[in-house]
């Protein structure tokens, strides 16, 4: 979904993530995350017109490009499914978004700085990433106490010393989108795991262990 200017409503998590990522590199680094009520799924379209007009984000390229150079803050909306995120750039916030916060429900969201904040995206579930800036980088990993899980659960393939069924557990890894920081906590994994197979007394090396390192570009809207 789309207003005249903004397209919002990301096809799937991992196009969500990747325009974040696209956004905070741009200058987009104050975000403010937003998990939508599931029960209330049909109030979702209505939330993100009030969002959109709340904070003047339905706006040409051109008109942003005239705020960047008046050093006037530029915001941004994203919503995949119930997760939302709001992102705006260093600036100035005018009167006239100040006006409109104050006319629909006079509060403003509070906006946390990646570059001193790191982000946690929890994706319903499946995971959750952490998301920051690191010597003008920005990094996606798997957020501390997803990896932990994920290295418990190798333990347990591990432990039923079937060589096979570790390597289609680890190979499910590889859904995972392979950013840099992920990536290397996969290899970090894959090292795990063969040392608990050998610990188990199964001859497992890291050439059995197929490991994607290219990150796939994802249609986002």
């Amino acid at each position: 979904m789309s207003t005249k200017y903004l397209n919002y409503e990301v096809i799937s998590w991992q196009g969500l993530i990747q325009m974040i990522v696209y956004l905070l590199g741009r200058g987009y680094y104050h975000w403010h995350l937003i998990y939508l009520p599931e029960s209330k799924q049909d109030k979702w379209a209505s939330i993100d017109k009030k969002l959109i007009a709340k904070y003047g984000m339905d706006i040409s390229k051109y008109t942003r490009r005239d705020r960047k150079k008046r050093k006037i803050a530029n915001f941004y909306y994203l919503r995949w499914q119930h997760i939302a995120i709001l992102l705006h750039t260093d600036g100035e916030i005018t009167s006239k978004v100040k006006a409109s916060i104050a006319k629909l429900d006079d509060t403003i969201d509070e906006f946390y700085d990646i570059r001193k904040t790191h982000m946690l995206l929890s994706i319903g579930g499946i995971s959750t990433y952490e998301i920051y800036e690191h010597q003008d980088k920005v990094v996606v990993k798997l957020e501390k106490q997803c990896y932990r899980e994920l290295k418990t659960g190798l333990i347990d393939v591990a432990e039923t010393k079937n060589k096979t069924r570790m390597i289609k557990t680890f190979d499910q890894l590889n859904g995972m989108p392979a950013w840099s920081g992920v990536y290397q906590q996969k290899k970090a994994l894959a090292k795990f795991l063969v040392k608990q197979a050998r610990k188990n007394g199964v001859k497992l090396s890291l050439s059995d262990l197929r490991i994607v390192g290219k990150r796939f570009v994802y249609k986002v809207f």
